[in-house]
């Protein structure tokens, strides 16, 4: 299904870009970016025990899935998952309210 070394590509693109994300994290007050954030970071964070979860209890016992055998894998998959879905829920909210105070 994916080409191999895709995943080790995909971690270290994470981890790089993490960094950068530090970065703009530190020169924005934390509690700013909490506020404008905190729907993403929960997704983000639940989606990831969820991975892991997964991970534990379901896991690849064949040695044919298509994620490989480490948690890691799986929970940060479970974690961008779960950030979709989170960013999914914040923007058709925000539609709603704007809908709401258009209409009033």
């Amino acid at each position: 299904m994916f080409p191999d070394g895709y995943w080790d590509w995909a971690m270290n693109f994470f981890i790089q870009n993490l960094f950068l994300v530090l970065n703009v994290i530190l020169k924005m007050k934390i509690k700013q970016f909490w506020k404008k954030n905190r729907f993403s970071i929960l997704g983000f964070v639940v989606g990831m025990l969820g991975g892991y979860l997964y991970w534990y209890y379901v896991g690849c016992l064949s040695g044919t899935c298509p994620l490989k055998k480490t948690w890691y894998y799986d929970a940060l998959l479970g974690g961008l998952i779960g950030l979709l879905i989170a960013d999914i829920i914040v923007s058709i909210i925000n539609k709603q309210k704007k809908q709401n105070n258009e209409n009033n």
